[in-house]
This record gives C-alpha cells, structure tokens and sequence, in this order.
C-alpha cells in the first residue's frame, strides 16, 4: 500500500511538476537591495534617463536578489526539471526516489513524502 501511495504521489509530481513549491516564503530584500531599488526608482525618475547607470543598478539588484534566495530554491527548480523529463511511473524508481525524495512517512494512514526541497506531499488513505 505504501508503495502505491508513494508512486502515485511521484505520478502527481511527474504530471504536474509546477506543484513542486519551495516551502519557504518569499525572501525579503536586504538593506542593500532596498538601497539599490530606491536608487533604480531615482534614476528612472529623473529626465533623462542615464541608461548606464540605470542599467548598472538594475543588474546589482538582480545579483543581490539572487543572492537572497535560499537553497530551496534552487532545490525547488532542480526538483522541478527532473520531475518534467520523467515519464509516468509504472513502479517505483529507485533513482527518482533517491535523487527527489528526503523522507518517507506513515501518518494516520497516509504515505507523507518529504522532497530534497521541504516540500510535504501527502497521498491519500491506506486501505
């Protein structure tokens, strides 16, 4: 039953690879980012525009942004992309498990799948 429950969560994952999420909410900007956006909002405000310089802060708060985002994001579009190139599952994949899977729980008769990201999916009862 275990086993069913699991592949079919994989089979979910594997139809639907969007509903990976990180578990993490939105990371907040840094006071370096929030100095940045403030001086992107000035250069853009004003007439006309300096475009190097403009362009040149817009491209240190994309870095500093990307800096702010945590492991599971990254872990959240790995998941992602190899959940996109796999085909449905006629029984489980030792290798998808290993490479996707953190943990596997029984609760109140359900199978609860922990991903590498965080991300709990649960399947449905036991029979």
């Amino acid at each position: 039953y275990v086993e069913g429950q699991v592949l079919g969560i994989l089979n979910r994952l594997i139809a639907d690879p969007g509903s990976i999420q990180a578990p993490t909410a939105e990371p907040e900007d840094t006071a370096q980012a929030k100095i940045l956006r403030q001086k992107l909002a000035g250069l853009l405000g004003e007439a006309p525009v300096d475009e190097d310089a403009a362009r040149r802060t817009a491209l240190a708060l994309a870095a500093e942004r990307l800096d702010a985002i945590g492991p599971e994001e990254h872990e959240t579009e790995r998941l992602r992309r190899v959940f996109r190139r796999t085909a449905p599952l006629k029984r489980l994949d030792v290798d998808l498990l290993h490479s996707s899977v953190r943990k596997i729980t029984i609760q109140k008769h359900r199978a609860i799948v922990q991903l590498k990201n965080g991300q709990i999916v649960e399947g449905g009862p036991l029979k």
